[in-house]
């Protein structure tokens, strides 16, 4: 993914972009001292954050940069520090959670994991959408929740983090949308990160991307059920009006007043490379939803598979106990069959 595709730096003015790409090379750098970013004129104190925050949300390979700095003016010039929460006062080497040798050994592993992740899963003749849903199985199939650090009972910064997911296999919601983002990047996929919180009104992040000029909202926390690598897809390749069903979204900037937003979301309708819609798994029936399932689960036997998936079209049942009477027969039926039944 070239620059010109950073979905994040595409929404900024011209200072901002200026800003940013300043930023950008001192992240690379791992400047300790503070560095000119801007002069008064230019632009408002208050608009580098969202140079930062562009910055951080288009470089999921940025694993080390932290989420605080500083800013000060002198002489009309803006400063700008990265600096880390957690330093001590006097710790001039704590400004980043790791050295820059060790900054080196961790992007040369992540390099190399991602290498074989593609050599393992991908090959040239596959489309966008084979390519971003072959990515979006192997997260969901080689990385856990990191429900510790989530409930603050230890501290892992870098389950935050595309390597967490990616190298240590943990991560919260963040890392692996940092993880999956990164992944889009590497298969030439547009990707970027979306912000918001989930129906208990914690903070959460997901993912758009862009298949066949058409942009979907994707949660890979959400479709890792942890359950011997099952995946639902329900929430792979989405619209954004199914993700408001249960996901608030935080404003966008072009409505920011303040507090947490995202970078002019577009509204995402399209459905065409929705994962049951191309695979033509949606029940609007209740015979279709038997046919679907007892096909899907024979297919399942042949695999050596021991999960299906199947969805059943807006309210075409009225409760879970009418989708029960088809299911159950179907279930009893293998049991008294040659087919393993789990």
């Amino acid at each position: 993914v070239s620059e010109t595709d950073y979905w994040n730096y595409n929404q900024l003015n011209e200072a901002q972009k200026r800003v940013y790409r300043v930023l950008q090379e001192n992240a690379l750098a791992m400047p300790e001292q503070p560095f000119a970013v801007a002069h008064l004129e230019d632009l408002p104190i208050t608009e580098i954050s969202i140079c930062y925050l562009a910055l951080r949300n288009d470089h999921p390979e940025y694993f080390w940069l932290p989420n605080s700095y500083s800013t000060s003016l002198i002489d009309d010039t803006f400063y700008f520090r990265f600096t880390n929460p957690n330093e001590s006062q006097n710790d001039s080497e704590n400004f980043y959670p790791f050295s820059k040798q060790e900054r080196d050994a961790k992007v040369d592993h992540l390099t190399k994991t991602i290498q074989e992740i593609f050599r393992s899963r991908l090959h040239r003749s596959m489309s966008d959408y084979e390519r971003e849903l072959a990515l979006y199985q192997w997260l969901v199939e080689h990385c856990s929740y990191d429900s510790d650090t989530a409930l603050g009972t230890v501290e892992r910064p870098q389950s935050y983090q595309s390597y967490g997911a990616l190298v240590d296999g943990l991560a919260v919601c963040e890392g692996y949308a940092r993880a999956f983002q990164l992944l889009c990047y590497y298969a030439g996929i547009n990707c970027t990160l979306v912000t918001g919180t989930d129906q208990n009104l914690g903070g959460h992040m997901w993912n758009m991307t862009q298949i066949g000029g058409d942009w979907y909202m994707n949660d890979v926390t959400w479709d890792d059920t942890d359950r011997d690598g099952m995946m639902s897809y329900l929430y792979f390749n989405q619209t954004t009006a199914v993700l408001e069903g249960n996901h608030i979204f935080d404003p966008n900037l072009s409505d920011h007043p303040g507090g947490e937003f995202n970078f002019n979301l577009p509204e995402c309708t399209a459905t065409q490379f929705n994962y049951y819609v191309l695979n033509h798994l949606i029940a609007h029936s209740a015979d279709e939803l038997q046919t679907l399932l007892s096909e899907r689960i024979l297919q399942a036997a042949a695999d050596e598979s021991h999960w299906v998936t199947v969805r059943c079209s807006y309210r075409t049942f009225e409760d879970y106990t009418q989708i029960e009477a088809i299911v159950n027969p179907i279930i009893q039926s293998l049991n008294q069959s040659s087919l393993p039944s789990d």
